[in-house]
Order: C-alpha cells, then structure tokens, then sequence
C-alpha cells in the first residue's frame, strides 16, 4: 500500500515537473521491499528452527530441554505486520499488486496509454 503510494506521489511530480521532488520517494520505495525481503527471509529461518531442535534431541535431555523444543514449535516466532506473520509469498504477492498499480497510475498520469 505505501509503494503504491509513494508510485502516485512520484508521477504527480513527474507530471507538475518537480523532477527533484522524486528522489526521496524513489529512495524510500526502492528500500522498502528490501526491508520486508530481509524480515521474511527472517520468519522462515525462525521456523525452521523448531525442527531443527526437535531433530537434534540429545539422548540425556532434561525436560528444559523437552520445554525449549515445545515453546519452539508452538509458537509463532518472525515478524508480524497488520496481525500477520510476514513470509516471502506476501512480499511477492504485495510487489505483484504495486507493480500492477503503479503502472495502471503511471499510464493514466502520464498519458501513456
């Protein structure tokens, strides 16, 4: 939603010729899948982890150690965002729709179609 956005606000310049206007509104919507990118990738190595643990379960484990493994599974560890754990096929699915948006704004802005 914010890179849609930041799309609108960048053919609105484009369109009234405030060229420099566009930086900042580049710089911040080219960072920010980046960001969400690395927080996802983040999410899937947390679930990972339970596994992992459960896998390598030393023959004289004590019931921390049983404890550890059960927190690890059940909970939902990575990052959250609008009450949703944030994985990698929504930041594809987000990128697909404002690549979408931005170039239906951009055409209708620009006069380009």
């Amino acid at each position: 939603v914010i890179n849609s956005l930041l799309a609108v606000l960048v053919c609105v310049d484009l369109q009234h010729g405030k060229g420099w206007a566009v930086l900042p509104n580049l710089a911040l919507g080219c960072c920010m899948p980046a960001v969400m990118i690395a927080a996802a990738l983040i999410t899937s190595l947390c679930e990972s982890v339970a596994p992992y643990v459960a896998l390598r379960e030393p023959e004289n484990a004590d019931m921390d150690y049983h404890h550890l493994s059960q927190f690890l599974s059940c909970s939902q560890v990575g990052y959250v965002v609008f009450f949703m754990r944030l994985r990698m096929e929504h930041i594809q699915k987000g990128l697909y729709i404002t690549g979408l948006l931005v170039f239906t704004l951009a055409s209708r802005l620009l006069g380009l179609f």
